[in-house]
């Protein structure tokens, strides 16, 4: 094969080298406060695996997502999206479960 540099796997355990960027996930536990939320904008595809009349992986195009105590707690379209306490722009990458 060739091409670009390749990154060896990582062993289970331990942890990936480099920066891994933290998401705030909020409190856990049952009946405790809303916590931090993060929107996830600039999603180019993303994967929502629920099928629609064209697509059987229910694909969406310019969608933003809001995570909420560590779970996603909306999806949809990009210009609709909830205000959040953080936001994230993906700069047009593909998100899949």
């Amino acid at each position: 094969m060739t091409g670009g540099p390749h990154t060896p796997l990582t062993p289970p355990g331990s942890t990936p080298p480099g920066p891994t960027p933290a998401i705030p996930t909020g409190p856990s536990g049952a009946g405790g406060a809303a916590g931090p939320t993060t929107l996830l904008t600039g999603i180019g595809e993303l994967v929502t695996n629920d099928p629609g009349d064209d697509d059987t992986l229910g694909l969406r195009h310019d969608a933003a997502l809001l995570v909420e105590r560590g779970r996603v707690a909306w999806v949809g379209p990009a210009a609709s999206a909830p205000a959040a306490d953080l936001r994230v722009d993906l700069g047009g990458r593909a998100v899949l479960p």
